[in-house]
């Protein structure tokens, strides 16, 4: 959990910058170009960095809020009650615990979207993109 908020922490414009400097390394290295990193005209279009860009940040927040609310689930009375009747752990994340922690993850979906939009004015930016 400390892992993805050490994660969480790096703004995404660092993220961006990093993804570009990595694949700019791999093509002076090796020689090799299997992505494009910067839109230029209308031939030559970045789709793939920008949309690992972009997806980034908020695969981070989803793991993170998913992993808060089962762990936040898995402390409650009625989970050890399943646990005293012998229920397996795979049964009881399926049928008690994700169905609870749907409601909370629909609730954040304002927050992605939000997020989503204020990075794609950076995503447009860094990598040459016209809206």
């Amino acid at each position: 959990m400390s892992f993805i908020e050490i994660i969480r922490s790096v703004p995404d414009v660092l993220w961006m910058f990093l993804l570009q400097a990595i694949v700019i390394w791999i093509y002076k290295a090796f020689g090799v170009k299997f992505i494009q990193t910067v839109s230029l005209g209308s031939e030559n279009r970045a789709f793939l960095l920008p949309l690992i860009s972009l997806s980034l940040p908020i695969f981070l927040f989803l793991t993170q809020v998913i992993v808060l609310k089962i762990f936040e689930e898995l402390d409650k009375q009625y989970i050890t009650f399943a646990k005293a009747k012998g229920l397996s752990y795979l049964y009881m994340l399926n049928s008690h615990v994700i169905r609870n922690i749907r409601q909370d993850l629909l609730g954040h979906f304002k927050t992605i979207i939000w997020m989503m939009l204020s990075t794609l004015v950076m995503v447009e930016y860094i990598f040459n993109l016209d809206g």
